[in-house]
């Protein structure tokens, strides 16, 4: 299987994201031509493992698997059976991009974009993300110090959003969409420029690529997240 160039900027963009984000909780992991693994828990919604070859078999992959323990897996091609294997499949979602030319237009009056630039807000932000007062912290401090890695909201009166920006020197990954959906255009008005020449690439739900669609991305190729607990 050949993969398009759109596809293999989404899947390295997001494999150095999963990277980063072991990196910065000093989680050791390594990388093999056909997944990526950490050596101990990742944070929470980060996989333990990420299939990187459409070549990867499921008797392959389970032979690499602990026996036991939660374990979360990123299928990135869809294709693994993990069924019987006390997994559960945790959603499908779709692989998307933008090309480095895009338009967005101009961002509309009356709209602020911010981007986290201290620790306090940066709690803020992932609590205003997750819905909760009380978590372990995925977006510690060191993020702060991590150029590649950004974080913005947009309001608009009462209305907020927000997003992740994730720069891996190829393509920029969003990541940890959030908020009013209308907003959402705005904050990729914000971060296009920022990049220009770099296509912006990620993943999601059927509801999230729908609501991107409406401003000319374009779904790639499907994934699969496993879960075991």
């Amino acid at each position: 299987m050949e993969l398009s160039q759109r596809l293999t900027h989404a899947l390295n963009n997001n494999l150095r994201w999963c990277q980063t984000v072991a990196e910065l909780h000093n989680i050791p992991h390594e990388a093999q031509a056909s997944l990526w693994r950490s050596q101990q828990a990742m944070p929470t919604f980060f996989p333990n493992l990420v299939t990187l070859s459409p070549e990867l078999t499921t008797d392959e992959l389970q032979n690499v698997l602990p026996q036991s323990g939660a374990y979360f897996i990123k299928d990135s091609f869809a294709t693994m059976k993990l069924e019987g294997d006390e997994f559960i499949k945790l959603f499908d979602a779709q692989w998307y991009c933008a090309p480095a030319l895009l338009d967005h237009g101009k961002q509309q009056s009356g709209i602020e974009i911010t981007e986290v630039i201290d620790a306090a807000q940066l709690k803020q932000w992932e609590s205003l993300w997750r819905g909760e007062e009380t978590f372990d912290r995925i977006y510690t401090n060191a993020f702060l110090d991590n150029k590649a890695t950004r974080f913005f909201t947009a309001s608009d009166g009462e209305e907020i959003a927000g997003i992740t920006s994730f720069y891996d020197a190829q393509s920029i990954g969003i990541y940890n969409l959030w908020g009013n959906a209308t907003l959402l255009p705005e904050l990729i008005s914000h971060i296009k420029p920022l990049y220009p020449s770099s296509m912006i690439v990620g993943y999601g739900d059927e509801e999230e690529v729908k609501r991107l669609q409406s401003v000319e991305f374009e779904a790639l190729a499907p994934l699969s997240v496993w879960g075991r607990f």
